[in-house]
């Protein structure tokens, strides 16, 4: 047995070490593309996501604006990833003059209205529907029990390497970072945990609540992602920093165990990289039926049910200290 706190504190070479192999070891197993360069002729700013579902037809209703400014003049035509996306309309967000566009398997050229410089900021407006392979994933809900764990229906993201195109017109590659609005909307009993600060819910008329997040700091695609369920919130803090522990109805004990050291890593990580937290919130999910161990969205990671619930598995005696202490 160890003491974590100490193994964590032990040394500044050993955790960038532990750090390194694990990064490695999930770059490799979630297959990032080996090439960190990609040549654009624009630099997207912000993208505001707006999506609603038919969850029969595994659906997604969305509503994309991307801004976006040159880097060239003379800038007359926006090239963005798109796989599977069938659009309705694309305007500019200005005056909603419709755009020209034409698709093909895996991106979106939309020819504007006239050219355009660096110094002037670009709105489009894409309304679409997709029924995503990647991406989004459209989880059944399931009832505990015979070693099954239970939950409701759920939808999750999952969008490294390059899964977002599947979702949203973007970017979609590591080097171009943008700040984001998020407006999901879900059921009035579910939960839906996105990226940055829940701005507001808004209640619509056929019962359904839109929650619209907002994310200030400029990130990745790959990053982008919200979780829709049933859920108990188990909330803690770090100095100003709100935490959210977000776990399955009953699972409120388990949360605990597996999450409350998170403000003591935060701290611990804090004093070895001379950086205070950068973000305002970090929540953590977990989800059914995810591919990997974890996801380190961007203040809202992702985890597999699977490897929270280990926790309280009778091989470690149903308590969590019973590894790290």
């Amino acid at each position: 047995k160890m003491n974590l706190t100490k193994y964590l504190t032990s040394g500044r070479n050993a955790i960038l070490g532990i750090a390194f192999v694990l990064l490695a070891g999930t770059l490799y197993s979630q297959n990032t593309p080996p090439n960190l360069n990609r040549a654009s002729d624009y630099d997207v700013q912000h993208y505001i996501l707006r999506v609603r579902f038919d969850r029969p037809a595994k659906k997604v209703i969305g509503d994309t604006t991307v801004r976006l400014k040159p880097i060239k003049d003379g800038f007359r035509r926006v090239t963005l990833d798109s796989v599977g996306i069938v659009y309705n309309s694309v305007t500019l967000e200005a005056n909603e003059r419709p755009l020209k566009f034409n698709t093909n398997g895996g991106s979106i050229a939309v020819d504007l209205d006239r050219a355009y410089s660096p110094n002037e900021t670009i709105g489009i407006r894409f309304k679409y529907t997709s029924i995503p392979k990647k991406g989004i994933y459209f989880v059944p809900g399931q009832k505990g029990g015979d070693g099954l764990i239970g939950h409701s229906d759920q939808i999750w993201t999952q969008g490294e390497p390059d899964e977002a195109r599947h979702w949203f017109p973007s970017f979609d590659f590591p080097s171009d970072k943008a700040t984001t609005e998020q407006y999901i909307t879900a059921n009035r009993s579910e939960t839906v945990i996105g990226n940055g600060t829940l701005a507001e819910k808004i209640s619509n008329p056929d019962g359904t609540v839109t929650h619209h997040y907002k994310m200030d700091v400029p990130f990745s695609t790959y990053l982008v992602s919200f979780v829709v369920g049933e859920y108990s919130l188990v909330g803690d803090k770090y100095k100003n920093v709100p935490l959210g522990y977000y776990v399955y109805p009953g699972m409120e004990a388990t949360a605990q165990k597996a999450y409350g050291k998170t403000p003591d890593m935060i701290s611990t990580f804090e004093q070895l990289t001379g950086i205070s937290f950068p973000y305002n919130k970090y929540d953590q999910t977990i989800v059914a039926s995810f591919q990997f161990g974890g996801m380190e969205n961007i203040t809202a990671t992702t985890m597999a049910d699977t490897e929270i619930m280990l926790i309280d598995n009778p091989l470690f005696g149903g308590n969590v200290q019973d590894l790290v202490s």
